[in-house]
């Protein structure tokens, strides 16, 4: 008897320890998701200002569909791709206030095609419309990898806002988070489990 009632408060001892550590793990998952997310937007958002002040927008009103092999549209798209390549971008693109293509990094993005992929970050778009550089939430790209997109206005001679600038990149640490909180519920089935089977035995 006495063994018994050993045994289950060791049992309840490390049942305890072991929940202690599971709500630390995620307090730490949290913690670490919220300040690395907040880092790498202000990262996106500094490569974006910083592009689109290389931009001038004088220049992006005289563009429309068939300009792509004017030296101003190509020297436009490799001043892009230059930065692109400089700061490990995805891409770096250039929208109107209707969405649509003024310049792009990737060679096979004609002026004027509608970018659909911005209508979920409409909110952010809209801000950046007013002079404020934003960045959009993490999301899923095509290839299932984790991005970020971040705006900037582009302005004109005037300091009038006459198109956005758009980064988007990898976010890469998302996923090493996104493993760590599978492992985590599968630790917390598991753990259920043996809490389960072993009040049933002692």
């Amino acid at each position: 008897m006495k063994l018994k009632i050993q045994t289950k408060t060791t049992i309840s001892i490390a049942l305890l320890v072991l929940l202690m550590l599971t709500a630390s793990g995620w307090f730490f998952f949290y913690t670490a998701s919220k300040a690395l997310d907040a880092e790498m937007g202000q990262r996106l958002i500094a490569i974006a200002k910083a592009s689109a002040a290389q931009i001038k927008g004088e220049y992006l009103r005289v563009l429309k569909s068939g300009s792509e092999n004017t030296r101003l549209y190509q020297n436009l798209q490799q001043k892009l791709q230059s930065m692109r390549d400089a700061t490990e971008a995805r891409e770096i693109y250039i929208f109107d206030f209707d969405g649509k293509s003024l310049v792009d990094s990737r060679y096979d993005v004609p002026i004027g095609i509608q970018y659909c992929a911005l209508g979920a970050d409409r909110i952010h778009i809209e801000q950046t419309k007013q002079g404020t550089a934003t960045v959009s939430t993490a999301f899923h790209g095509k290839d299932d990898a984790f991005y970020k997109s971040a705006y900037a206005p582009i302005r004109d001679e005037k300091e009038n806002i006459v198109a956005i600038l758009a980064v988007d990149a990898s976010v890469l640490f998302l996923e090493t988070l996104e493993n760590m909180r599978r492992n985590m519920i599968i630790i917390g089935i598991v753990s259920t489990f043996i809490a389960i089977a072993l009040s049933v035995l002692f």
